[in-house]
């Protein structure tokens, strides 16, 4: 399992990351990478973004992700 904290990530003009973690970690043969950053944008509205990748290779030696994305505001 590896446990990565940065400060910096791809962000959109005037956003400004507050908080970024990623996680990623192999599970019953899956890699599963986690990403969880906290931003605040021009607008001065904070958002959290998070994202899950689960990635796994089949009996065939194919190779397949499933992605989950999700971005919600912070605070009403």
């Amino acid at each position: 399992m590896t446990d990565i904290t940065t400060t910096s990530t791809t962000t959109m003009p005037g956003e400004t990351v507050v908080y970024c973690k990623e996680k990623t970690e192999v599970k019953d043969g899956k890699t599963i990478h986690k990403l969880e950053k906290e931003t605040i944008g021009p607008d001065g509205i904070a958002m959290l973004h998070t994202e899950e990748q689960k990635t796994y290779i089949d009996s065939d030696g194919k190779e397949h992700s499933k992605v989950k994305i999700e971005t919600k505001p912070l605070y009403d």
